[in-house]
């Protein structure tokens, strides 16, 4: 007897779960190969590499096939680069799924992981460099500056790839950076996870953190540090350093559970502080001109740079930063290139992805939130005198009030810094109008 039924192959697709990898090598990147339906017996993937880059002289190379475990949905193949003196530019690795009888290819069938090259790369010594615009389209790279100016920054720097392009107003006198001591944090957590000082799969009830009464209850304890990154802690205390529209927004005690909603809550951001000096046994201050200060050979900032703002309100002080746009553009530039500061990983890279991308996306695409770094959509400034243009994925910037700025795109290897006078200039420079300013910058490249 002769069966009519067959079984039901597999669909299998691929994706980029890490798109960027960089030499030295230490960033990697990684496909991410998923099947669909049952997963019983182990599947073999076959699948085809091209591409731009080169496997085994800008790679490691990957094979053409991967088994998905039994039990398993998915498997992965990651791309290790090659470290090499050659200036090449970026590179791309594709994999494409090849056809095969044991499963069905779906979409997306292809995808590729981009290796940045560090050869073009350069970094400052004691000092920046002098500006130096060669290539850039003099008169766009004119248009942008006078549009930036007419917004009235205290100073602007542009960086590409560790060269100056432009600069206005001051880049050598510290200002106060509001919100941008956010991600500033961020950046330094990454210390500390990597040394083990920090578990962000910690609770705050473990680490022993609480608050004046009314006391944190057992189910905000439960928040973990990672929630308090994303600003999903559902703890909704009253907190330091809070304007009075945050204080009005602030979610109801209880409303919410660890972790399932987003606000912007100072209290999570001050609560990290706290558990940072805890964890560590240093300051902020010192523990930031220590571990990115010092290895970027900052040219200004120290650790006194970093003060404390207590309000009776709660125990955790907001921590406080002063910087100069040209420490801010090293810190931008240590970013960019992932942590590492002309060939020391400062910062792990995979921090800097993992702090980086989209957690929480908003409602109209414009922007997302990471770990205390808010991330941007690939196209900007459709109101700028050049329109909308593409930035590439993965772009990323520190905001403060006013329009302090440390802005990372990726994809055109860029650092925008900006700073704004408050005081000066009450109506401060809008996000939009940022954006307008970036979109001017890549029209000018």
């Amino acid at each position: 007897i002769q069966d009519n039924d067959t079984a039901t192959l597999p669909t299998v697709t691929v994706s980029a779960t890490d798109a960027t990898a960089s030499e030295p090598g230490t960033d990697t990147g990684t496909f991410t190969f998923t099947r669909t339906g049952a997963t019983t017996a182990a599947l073999t993937v076959n699948f085809t590499v091209s591409g731009t880059a080169t496997s085994g002289s800008d790679y490691t190379s990957i094979g053409t096939s991967v088994t998905i475990a039994a039990g398993s949905a998915g498997a992965t193949k990651v791309v290790t680069p090659i470290n090499d003196a050659a200036v090449e530019g970026d590179e791309t690795v594709v994999a494409t799924i090849a056809s095969n009888a044991a499963y069905t290819v779906g979409s997306p069938g292809a995808t590729a992981v981009t290796i940045q090259d560090n050869d073009g790369s350069s970094f400052p010594g004691a000092t920046w460099p002098p500006v130096d615009a060669t290539g850039w389209d003099a008169a766009k790279l004119t248009a942008a500056k006078n549009y930036a100016s007419s917004l009235d920054p205290f100073g602007l720097m542009v960086v590409e790839d560790g060269r100056v392009i432009a600069t206005l107003g001051s880049t050598s006198t510290k200002t106060s950076l509001y919100s941008v001591r956010k991600s500033l944090l961020s950046a330094l957590y990454g210390t500390a996870v990597a040394s083990g000082a920090i578990n962000i799969q910690a609770t705050v009830g473990a680490l022993g953190i609480d608050d004046t009464p009314p006391s944190l209850t057992a189910i905000e304890k439960t928040a973990t540090v990672q929630f308090l990154l994303q600003a999903r802690s559902g703890i909704y205390h009253d907190a330091a350093y809070e304007t009075a529209s945050m204080a009005a927004s602030r979610p109801a005690r209880g409303s919410h559970a660890p972790g399932t909603f987003w606000y912007y809550n100072n209290w999570d951001f001050n609560a990290l502080g706290t558990i940072y000096a805890q964890e560590t046994g240093e300051s902020i201050g010192r523990g930031f001109a220590n571990r990115i200060g010092q290895p970027t050979d900052m040219e200004h900032f120290v650790e006194t740079d970093v003060n404390l703002n207590y309000d009776p309100e709660s125990v955790h002080p907001a921590y406080l930063f002063k910087m100069t746009i040209r420490d801010m553009s090293r810190l931008g530039l240590l970013m960019l290139n992932k942590g590492n500061w002309n060939g020391q990983q400062v910062i792990p890279a995979s921090w800097v992805t993992e702090s980086t991308k989209t957690w929480t996306p908003n409602a109209d695409g414009s922007m997302g939130y990471g770990y205390l770094w808010w991330t941007m959509p690939e196209n900007v400034g459709s109101s700028s005198s050049v329109g909308s243009q593409y930035i590439g994925p993965g772009a990323y910037t520190a905001a403060g009030n006013g329009g302090q700025r440390i802005t990372v795109i990726p994809f055109h290897r860029l650092v925008v810094t900006m700073t704004v006078d408050n005081a000066a200039n009450p109506t401060g420079i809008s996000r939009t109008q940022m954006y307008n300013i970036v979109a001017m910058l890549v029209a000018a490249k």
